[in-house]
């Protein structure tokens, strides 16, 4: 019996070390895989143009489709400024799947 209950608690310690060495593999990767998108934002953001100066005007809807022309008078003021960027925070799920 000694023997039994020694072999069950060898393998409870396997197993839940193989279940840690897992965890803290999954956070590793979620750390990185956060490094590395922080670093790619930074990086977009600090070669992106200020162009807020520039101003919109119903002339440059020519030669689009009509479609993006109707929306662009719908969605567009003449005059309007450029926006340089903007920062969107998302709180959902994205289905991944087909």
């Amino acid at each position: 019996m000694d023997k039994k209950k020694k072999t069950a608690d060898i393998t409870m310690i396997i197993a839940l070390s193989i279940l840690a060495f897992l965890v803290i593999i999954l956070l590793i990767a979620k750390i990185n895989l956060t490094v590395v998108f922080s670093k790619e934002v930074n990086e977009l953001f600090s070669i992106s143009k200020n162009i807020s100066h520039k101003v919109f005007n119903n002339a440059q809807l020519t030669g689009l489709p009509d479609p993006v022309q109707r929306y662009f008078k719908y969605t567009l003021k003449e005059g309007q400024s450029y926006i340089s960027y903007v920062a969107i925070i998302h709180d959902g799920k994205f289905k991944t799947g087909l």
